[in-house]
Formats: structure tokens, C-alpha cells, sequence
């Protein structure tokens, strides 16, 4: 039976559905990236395209760009990165770098830079879970309740306002508010800085 217009508009628009993707080091950024056996190459294209909603399945490998999302997640719709949960060294990338709200990272190696960041109001980091990751160092600058749990971090971890502004608060920075760390085997000090 053909639907009426009138129908149609009862029923609401059709929901748009997640993708997942995947990543490998023998993939190629010119395939479709929606199957394991024809992956994307890079992270850079993974960061590109997911959308609220979508997962990245992540391929043993050493990979030369970043877990860096373009774009943000929902609240009923994460983005996230799947790598290695048992072997969290075996996903390796130079650094997880997170201004995008509702974001999920699992199973991955940062080599050198780990950061939760606030950079404007369409770029802070709201909402993420970052979870069975190898970091050295975690850095939450303005970022609003993330959980950063079950991870081993061995450099130094710190909670500051947006930018590392030190001093009384600034109606114009962002303070982290919210934001938990759990179940975490951290091998550094804690500093909390620019309250």
C-alpha cells in the first residue's frame, strides 16, 4: 500500500541508523570502510566521517594519526573507537585528543598525548568516556563530566581550566565539572591546577 502524505507526517521522518566502520593498517582510504575485509588505512579518515551514533572498530597496527573526532555524538547516540580491550598497546597512536562532546574511546595506545579538551562552546569536551586505554598522561582542560576509568596511565594527570589558565576563575574559561576517574592504575602524582 502507498503511503499519504498525511501518513508520512504521522509517522515522523525515518530514523537515520549508525554505521559501523572499520580501520587496519593494510586498509585503503578509498574503500567503504563497513567491513572488516575492506577497512579504511587511517584514523584521519575514521575522524572525518562518524557521525552520532557511529562505531569504529580499530585493527591491531601502529597507526601514524590521531584518535581526534571532527565531529560530536548525542546523548542517545555516541561516537566511538573500538580497539584492542585486552591488549590496549597493540592499537598504538600518537595521541587521543577529544573537544567533541558524547564520545567513547576503548582499547588504545596513546604514545604521546592524552587530552579532554574545552576549545569554544561547538568544541568542548562533554559526555566522553575514555576506558581501557594505555595514556602517558591524562589532561582534562574544561572538560565537563568524562569518565577516564580502567585505563593505565603513566605520566602526569592534571584537571585545569580550559587553555591550563592558572588563577581565580574567568567567566569566559571553562572549569572541568563532573568528571570522574575510576579503577585507574596510575603511575605518576595527580595535579589539580588554575581553581
Amino acid at each position: 500500500a502507498l503511503l499519504t502524505p498525511a501518513l508520512l507526517v504521522i509517522l515522523g521522518a525515518a530514523p537515520a541508523f549508525a554505521t559501523t566502520y572499520y580501520v587496519s593498517t593494510s586498509g585503503n582510504d578509498a574503500n567503504a570502510g563497513t567491513s572488516s575485509s575492506a577497512p579504511w588505512r587511517s584514523l584521519a579518515k575514521a575522524n572525518a566521517t562518524l557521525v552520532a551514533g557511529d562505531v569504529v572498530r580499530i585493527s591491531d597496527g601502529s597507526y601514524t594519526d590521531a584518535i581526534q573526532p571532527a565531529n560530536n555524538g548525542t546523548s542517545s547516540a555516541r561516537i566511538s573507537y573500538v580497539g584492542n580491550l585486552n591488549n590496549p598497546s597493540a592499537v598504538s597512536t600518537p595521541s587521543i585528543y577529544v573537544n567533541k562532546a558524547w564520545v567513547s574511546v576503548k582499547g588504545a595506545a596513546a604514545n604521546s598525548n592524552f587530552q579532554l579538551y574545552y576549545t569554544s562552546e561547538s568544541a568542548k569536551a562533554w559526555h566522553d568516556s575514555v576506558a581501557y586505554c594505555r595514556l602517558p598522561g591524562c589532561t582534562i582542560w574544561g572538560a565537563q563530566d568524562c569518565m577516564v576509568a580502567r585505563n593505565t596511565i603513566s605520566g602526569e594527570t592534571g584537571f585545569m581550566q580550559d587553555k591550563g589558565y592558572a588563577g581565580p576563575p574567568d567567566p569566559a574559561v571553562a572549569s572541568p565539572m563532573r568528571d570522574t576517574m575510576r579503577s585507574n592504575v596510575v603511575t605518576t602524582t595527580i595535579n589539580v591546577k588554575g581553581f
